[in-house]
């Protein structure tokens, strides 16, 4: 798998994917170091299967630790690595984008809502106008 598929995949998840599904991907440092993707805090929940009875239970920060409540185990403490989130930085992802186009004409933020449009390449017929909507269903 290649940066970008990994960027993609990503970007499909919708605003915070959390991190543990991709860290331990070879490409996924190389994204964060570029600064394609950032940290984007912690999840709100998650399901506890510590119990008989898997639950969702909230995310809390107690004593300088996250975890959550458990009914049968009180609180059970989370590496804050399993509960982060991270997100896409789509004004470098476009901005990237542009470079590797050639564009002029660029803009770095969204035109419409999650539209974002990278510049205009020439070409022999006239000036093509180059878009990026990350995601066609919204989160």
């Amino acid at each position: 798998m290649s940066g970008i598929d990994l960027l993609c995949e990503i970007i499909a998840q919708g605003e915070k994917p959390g991190a543990a599904s991709f860290n331990n991907r070879p490409e996924y440092s190389l994204l964060l170091r570029g600064g394609y993707i950032r940290d984007g805090g912690v999840v709100q929940s998650v399901v506890c299967q510590d119990c008989d009875d898997p639950h969702d239970a909230e995310v809390l920060f107690e004593d300088g630790k996250y975890g959550y409540v458990c009914p049968a185990h009180g609180f059970v403490s989370l590496d804050r690595g399993s509960v982060s989130n991270i997100k896409p930085d789509v004004a470098k992802i476009v901005s990237g984008l542009a470079d590797a186009f050639g564009c002029k004409r660029r803009k770095t933020s969204p035109v419409s809502g999650t539209t974002w449009r990278i510049g205009v390449v020439e070409s022999l017929g006239g000036d093509i106008g180059l878009y990026l909507h990350p995601r066609l269903i919204s989160s």
